[in-house]
Parts: C-alpha cells; structure tokens; sequence
C-alpha cells in the first residue's frame, strides 16, 4: 500500500540519504526537476539541478542538523528550461533512518505569478487612489511637477524627471531623487516625453 500511495500521489515525493543523495523519488518528483527517476537516484541535487540544487542540499542539511520539518517556497531556473523561472512549495522532514530526509514538493509558478498580479493591481489601485486627489487639486505648474515625481517614485520608476520647455530650453522643475540622471540611454523608455 505505501509504494502504491508513494507512486500515484500527485505531489514530489522523495526522499535523500544521509549523503544527500536521492535514494527514493517518485516520477511526479522527476516531472518537477525534468528529470527520470532513473536520472535522479544516486545522484545529489546540485548535480543535477544547478543553483536551486544547491540551495535544496542546504535546506536538507538544516533539517538533518535541527531534526525538525522545514516549509520552504522557492523560486528559481532548471538547467535543463534556462531563461524560465519556476516555483515550488517543498516540505522537508526528518525519517527515522539515519540521516534520511524525506521531501514533498508541488510547483505553484501560476499561483505565485497570479500573486504577483494581484500585488501590481493592488499598488497600482493605491498609486491612482493616491494621485487623484493630489492631482485634481488647484496647484501650480511646479507643485503638480512635484507631485508626480513623488507619486512615480519608488513604485513606478527608480527615478523621475520632469523638465518644462521655457524660452527654448529644457529646465528641470522636479526629480526623485533629486540626483536622479536627465536620461539613461540603456532604458526601454528613455527619452518618453509626456505632456503635462
């Protein structure tokens, strides 16, 4: 019943000896690394899944150490789908054999991408909740410049620039910072010209 349980579970399931190498794993454990089972037993994570590998042997080497179950969420790159950023939510817990740590893991890059929309949609409701009022108000050319640099600056833009033609020159009437450069060639947006 166990080996039938550990097969069809729909979650990673394995478990690494006491030199942190696989020494069980199920194939939808192999499905989230895009390995095989076959490539997996014998072998310790940072061999085969680079950086996020590594940071698992630390995580395994914590909970040999504390005795105690550890929750972890992470993110990262597989060597084998560079370029693509992925996440799991990974339980590791000691077993009685000496030194073994079982793990469950499940991928949650779409929860952990809809999270992240939902924060955007959040700051930027806020951003506008904020700026209406501010903006609406009877204020002077200068003070609304202000205004906008305050409101961009950190949750839009690491820096805003506002300049204002005057007797054909450009003349800075507010930045965020107040160092902030008057463009930087290497950004997608640079030179965005916007009337205000």
């Amino acid at each position: 019943m166990r080996e039938e349980v550990f097969e069809a579970a729909p979650v990673g399931l394995g478990v690494f000896d006491a030199d942190l190498r696989w020494a069980e794993a199920n194939d939808a454990l192999a499905a989230l690394t895009g390995h095989t089972v076959a490539e997996l037993l014998g072998r310790r994570p940072s061999e085969v899944l680079g950086p996020v590998g590594v940071a698992t042997e630390e995580a395994v080497r914590r909970v040999r150490a504390s005795g105690e179950a550890e929750r972890l969420a992470g993110s990262g790159t597989l060597p084998e789908r560079p370029g693509v950023e992925r996440s799991w939510a990974t339980v590791l817990f000691p077993l009685p054999d000496a030194g073994a740590v079982g793990v469950a893991a499940v991928e949650v890059t779409e929860q952990v991408a809809g999270e992240r929309q939902l924060a955007a949609v959040a700051r930027r409701d806020a951003l506008l909740a904020r700026a209406g009022p501010l903006l609406s108000a009877a204020l002077s050319v200068d003070e609304t410049a202000r205004a906008v640099v305050r409101l961009a600056v950190p949750e839009v833009a690491a820096w805003c620039v506002v300049e204002l033609a005057r007797e054909g020159r450009l003349e800075r009437i507010a930045a965020a910072p107040p160092d902030a450069p008057a463009s930087a060639p290497d950004a997608p947006d640079a030179g965005l010209t916007l009337p205000l």
